[in-house]
């Protein structure tokens, strides 16, 4: 019953070793996947920003702006699917 005993909790106790290392290497892991999760946030960010900024002259000049809080609904024509389509002057 002892011999049975020990067999048994030799692998236990190897289990339990790795444990710390183990769960440092997941949190590294989680930590990598943040960054990288950040990063491709601010470049989606930055590269909408530039595509808004970008026509937005355009979308002046086909009188799209809201000067008219109360009917900016109607007065917006373009989608901004479009907005990568469009051809600046």
């Amino acid at each position: 019953m002892k011999d049975t005993l020990t067999k048994l909790q030799a692998p236990l106790k190897s289990d339990v070793d790795k444990c710390p290392t183990l769960r440092g290497e997941l949190k590294q892991l989680g930590d990598a996947f943040q960054d990288i999760s950040d990063k491709s946030k601010q470049e989606l960010s930055l590269i909408a920003t530039l595509r808004v900024v970008g026509s937005w002259p355009l979308w002046q000049e086909r009188e799209m702006g809201l000067r008219d809080q109360s009917n900016s609904a109607s007065t917006a024509k373009l989608t901004p699917l479009l907005w990568g389509k469009m051809k600046t002057t």
